[in-house]
């Protein structure tokens, strides 16, 4: 931290990290959980596992150049000279780190959406090869900014002989369009992909929280534009930095936070029917009052393990009933194919 009498922002950054990392930790501990005891790890789960590893790589980095006081959150007249190279190290690695970090939640969420999807509905295609394009564009943008300078060191090192390094403003500025448009099209994508699906009011809190993840990102976004531009022109930059840190790091810990909690549905209805007020239904006698309860709590689970969906086809009305979390069978009308 700064020393006392420097004027200093860091303790902003430690608070909202400090507080934001446990809650992104705690939901993934119990998504992974509810994968396990419920139904079974996917492809997304991992993808937002490794997500998470990376937000904590970069909540380090931070973390290093704030604790050992290297001097960010502080005006650059009061960074002392041989801290410098030590902070723009741990600024690289932030840098490096915030790109695989934010395309891994990205697409663990096209890939959820791909996993409760008909395994014949037209969307699934779409989606996967929405979620490689955005592969490839963070991957390029990993390894320009590890290569932005040549050679790599000469990033920390600014008086190095022959230093060249990419306009970096204009590197920042494609990046962040291309991370606005993403978190534009994921926004709208679970409003056209359930608009046509007759899905009951409480299986529609999960899309409600995917459309969230798309919301905060996005706005998340647009806000570091102005502070991405400050920064750019400061001549203080350790200072101008920090509204940047304080929005990257909320953007992905919020990103991975709310993209577990649809993934907590079993968990949640399982602690319902454990825990929750008992069945008020007073429907039969005896033997068969017991019966009922039994079956409505059985109904309970399969009403939120199994939602009933509707889903329209080109060649005509299919329904479908879900099997699990990430399957359907044909109720009639058209009936569905295993082939995708």
């Amino acid at each position: 931290m700064a020393k006392p009498g420097v004027e200093s922002r860091a303790g902003e950054i430690v608070a909202l990290i400090c507080v934001l990392l446990p809650l992104c930790l705690i939901a993934v501990s119990l998504r992974f959980y509810s994968r396990i005891k419920y139904t079974r790890i996917g492809v997304d789960d991992v993808l937002c596992l490794l997500a998470t590893f990376f937000f904590i790589g970069l909540a380090a980095a931070t973390f290093v150049a704030l604790a050992i006081s290297f001097g960010m959150g502080t005006h650059i007249w009061d960074v002392p000279p041989e801290n410098g190279i030590k902070m723009e190290k741990c600024g690289f690695t932030s840098q490096i780190l915030y790109p695989p970090a934010l395309g891994l939640v990205k697409v663990s969420i096209l890939m959820f959406l791909t996993r409760i999807l008909p395994a014949v509905h037209v969307w699934k295609t779409p989606l996967r090869l929405f979620a490689a394009f955005i592969t490839v564009a963070e991957t390029a943008f990993f390894f320009t900014l590890v290569f932005q300078c040549r050679p790599v060191h000469a990033y920390w090192n600014r008086a190095m002989p022959g230093r060249q390094c990419i306009n970096q403003p204009v590197f920042y500025y494609v990046d962040a369009g291309f991370n606005i448009l993403f978190d534009l099209i994921i926004l709208l994508i679970p409003t056209l992909l359930f608009r046509k699906l007759n899905v009951r009011k409480k299986q529609k809190y999960g899309v409600i929280a995917l459309c969230s993840v798309g919301v905060f990102t996005l706005i998340s976004s647009v806000l570091r534009l102005p502070y991405l531009h400050n920064l750019n022109q400061s001549d203080d930059p350790t200072w101008a930095i920090v509204n940047m840190v304080l929005w990257s790091n909320a953007e992905l810990a919020s990103a991975i936070t709310l993209s577990c909690v649809p993934t907590l549905k079993p968990l949640y209805v399982k602690l319902r029917l454990k825990y929750g007020p008992p069945s008020t239904s007073t429907a039969g006698t005896g033997s068969n009052s017991k019966k009922g309860s039994s079956n409505n709590s059985s109904n309970a689970w399969r009403s939120f393990a199994a939602p009933a969906v509707v889903a329209d086809k080109a060649d005509g009305a299919a329904h479908y009933r879900q099997v699990d979390e990430f399957s359907m069978e044909s109720r009639g009308g058209v009936r569905s194919s295993s082939n995708e």
